[in-house]
């Protein structure tokens, strides 16, 4: 396959074609020695696809402790995600090599690696423009980046849902910031959220019931003061 039609598909275009062969390039390939190969580009692209989840993150309002960004992070960028990606877009077969491609490649790491490589070529083509691979980054990605972050981010409030009795939400505005009162089970006073968003809001009210009910657990006994 030409490799322009890649570039249409990506919606960029290589100023330094070379690079881009090398993004596609096994190590072990007869004429790697001449073009290179895309083993350092992964660790790369690696490196830029974190800062650029972080910042897709960032911008999306998300504001939970530390854990569960770990956690979200780590969901957005596992092989499985780039699998996914480099299938749709059949990074293999662009992929240069002196061996079975199709077996090479029954590996979801491999497809992912080379979508590491890819979004690394990006970088470094467009003299390490964040930028312009941001915009790769997202014409590729966005689309499940918003499906994942949104299946994980409910969690908190689906299993509220599952295991008590939401009686009703109350939901206001002050100064910009979104609050949201949730009153669970037979719970006199509400739990409290706060957010930048209606969604963050109730995420945060959510994760504090559910946090109330987990110390009520271990400890056997009602709760009376629940801090916000």
């Amino acid at each position: 396959m030409k490799f322009n039609q890649l570039e249409t598909a990506i919606g960029y275009s290589f100023n330094e074609k070379s690079l881009l062969i090398r993004a596609f390039t096994h190590h072990s390939y007869k004429y790697s020695s001449i073009i290179g190969n895309s083993q350092p580009l992964e660790f790369y692209g690696d490196a830029v696809l974190d800062y650029l989840t972080n910042l897709y993150l960032f911008e999306y309002g998300i504001s939970y402790d530390d854990k569960m960004l770990r956690d979200l992070r780590s969901s957005l960028t596992n092989n499985d995600t780039f699998y996914q990606l480099a299938d749709k877009f059949k990074l293999n077969m662009y992929f240069l090599c002196d061996f079975d491609r199709e077996k090479y490649f029954q590996k979801p790491k491999k497809l992912a690696d080379l979508f590491e490589s890819l979004v690394a070529a990006v970088y470094l083509d467009s003299q390490m423009s964040l930028p312009k691979t941001r915009k790769v980054f997202f014409k590729l990605l966005g689309p499940l980046l918003d499906k994942v972050l949104l299946d994980i981010s409910l969690k908190p409030i689906q299993e509220l849902m599952k295991n008590h009795k939401i009686r009703y939400m109350e939901r206001r505005v002050d100064k910009g910031h979104f609050i949201v009162n949730v009153y669970v089970d037979d719970i006199e006073k509400p739990f409290t959220g706060y957010g930048t968003s209606c969604l963050n809001a109730e995420l945060d009210a959510a994760t504090k019931a559910l946090n109330h009910f987990k110390e009520l657990d271990k400890t056997g006994e009602k709760v009376e003061e629940i801090e916000d």
